[in-house]
């Protein structure tokens, strides 16, 4: 595995702060936006030894900064969206090379040539996250103004307006079978919405709501009241707190709360989670020993409680990019998923999915078979990181920062897993919504920080063991760009 952060003026030396990999396209193809108002595209070569970047064209139409890129899941159309609620709709079209935009005083050489494809109807706000729909016939988007606004692709026109947030709606996800859209905001909850179809048209689909995710609600038992969380106890449902909510509130320091899907839409991740570790304390005073967490909800139980939550993050998880690839399973697959703190969420599933969390301080990587990351990356930027993207042969994951850089994760063949050889037919017990939530783990965390331990920016296995506090101070973390190492 490398590492890499290209330093070139992605966006001049403005934050970058969205990043998405084009699915389907002949070349590693890639968009990025920034706070410059621009948008750029990029082509990444992996075939030396260091990946490299080659800059393809820039996109301005924007009058703002731009918070979202995202393909059509087809690829070929890009659709970008900022601060100005404008959403565009961008596609490639034959020479001259100039760059879309460029008058002739700021002229910029371009080897692509991209063009306005369409307008769709302004927000009135801005736009912070854009989400899909799988046919990419719709675009949904979640605004400053509180709304979540859901556009027929096709005209432009706005199909639906969601009303139900009382703060920034900063992240959104759209399923991939297309039956439920989320949205998760400021206010601490994340709405869902489930898709209605009249007869047999999609684009006649409303979305109507669902549920809301936003705290603990099930009874105490009294049995483990008293009981303090361990950093590697697994717990059941018993033991999620009452009246505790799930998510940060506004004082999050960050724009976005870039939720997802897994591939195989059986799961929801979601970013910005808090966990308290005392039952029999639950008084104001004890709102800072909050541990930072990424929630996981079945699909089948998207109005009830998380099955599981994955802690031992430092700083709270503010985006989440699943791989796209699925693949072979490294341990045997459980017949029945058991309370034990090495089993993943994913105990049950044929297959691995792989999904990365992006926090101010770093990546962390995990699979569904373990409930502790596989892989850890710290000290990649100065800044807070934005966004994440993975390459559409899951090798490659891009990561952009406020500091105004992208840094550049490449994985060797094999060392994520064996691709699996044909998931197009995959199914599962847990895909089909048809398992029985109480055989799953409900709750396992971890509160113990996962640091480098040393001055370097590497990969950590989770596992190792702690070194001493006198080892730790001599060897304070600094800001250093270097080759980092894999861990199995």
């Amino acid at each position: 595995m490398i590492t890499s952060c290209i330093e070139i003026l992605w966006h001049g030396k403005q934050p970058v702060l969205s990043v998405d990999f084009e699915p389907e396209a002949d070349r590693l193809r890639f968009a990025t936006s920034g706070q410059d108002e621009n948008v750029r595209i990029w082509a990444l070569n992996t075939t030396n030894e260091k990946p490299s970047v080659e800059f393809l064209s820039t996109l301005i139409r924007h009058s703002g900064a731009v918070n979202c890129v995202r393909w059509a899941p087809t690829g070929k159309v890009l659709a970008t969206a900022g601060d100005d609620g404008v959403v565009i709709l961008w596609h490639q079209v034959q020479k001259p090379k100039v760059a879309e935009g460029m008058n002739d005083e700021n002229r910029e050489e371009s080897s692509e040539n991209w063009k306005l494809l369409s307008c769709l109807t302004p927000s009135g706000s801005e736009i912070y996250d854009l989400a899909w729909s799988p046919d990419g016939k719709k675009l949904m988007g979640g605004c400053i103004d509180h709304t979540v606004r859901i556009w027929n692709v096709h005209d432009g026109r706005s199909a639906q307006v969601l009303k139900d947030h009382d703060h920034y709606v900063q992240g959104v996800a759209w399923d991939p079978r297309n039956q439920f859209v989320l949205s998760q905001s400021a206010d601490r909850s994340i709405n869902v919405y489930k898709i209605r179809t009249a007869g047999n048209k999609q684009s006649n689909s409303v979305v109507e709501k669902f549920g809301s995710l936003t705290k603990h609600h099930m009874e105490r038992d009294k049995k483990v009241e008293s009981a303090e969380i361990s950093p590697s106890k697994s717990l059941t449902s018993q033991h999620i707190q009452t009246n505790r909510r799930y998510f940060c509130d506004e004082t999050l320091p960050s724009f976005f709360r870039r939720l997802t899907f897994s591939p195989d839409g059986a799961y929801v991740i979601a970013p910005a989670g808090i966990y308290y570790p005392k039952q029999n304390d639950l008084s104001e005073s004890t709102e800072h020993v909050v541990s930072n967490v990424v929630y996981i909800f079945a699909r089948n139980r998207l109005n009830g409680p998380p099955i599981c939550c994955l802690a031992g993050l430092a700083q709270p998880p503010v985006a989440i990019r699943a791989n796209p690839v699925k693949f072979t399973r490294v341990r045997p697959q459980a017949t029945v998923c058991t309370p034990a703190c090495d089993q993943g969420f994913g105990a049950l599933l044929p297959y691995r999915m792989v999904f990365a969390v992006a926090s101010s301080e770093g990546i962390n990587i995990y699979d569904t078979e373990r409930p502790k990351p596989i892989a850890v990356v710290l000290n990649l930027h100065y800044s807070a990181i934005t966004d994440l993207a993975w390459s559409p042969d899951g090798k490659i994951l891009l990561v952009t920062s406020i500091d105004g850089f992208c840094s550049i994760i490449a994985f060797q063949n094999g060392e994520l897993g064996n691709p699996l050889a044909d998931d197009s037919g995959s199914t599962c017990a847990v895909n089909n919504g048809d398992f029985a939530p109480e055989d799953l783990v409900e709750v396992i965390t971890d509160n113990q920080r996962i640091a480098s331990g040393n001055v370097q920016k590497r990969i950590v296995d989770h596992e190792d063991s702690s070194k001493s506090e006198s080892d730790k101070q001599d060897q304070a973390p600094k800001k250093r760009r270097i080759q980092p190492i894999l861990i199995g």
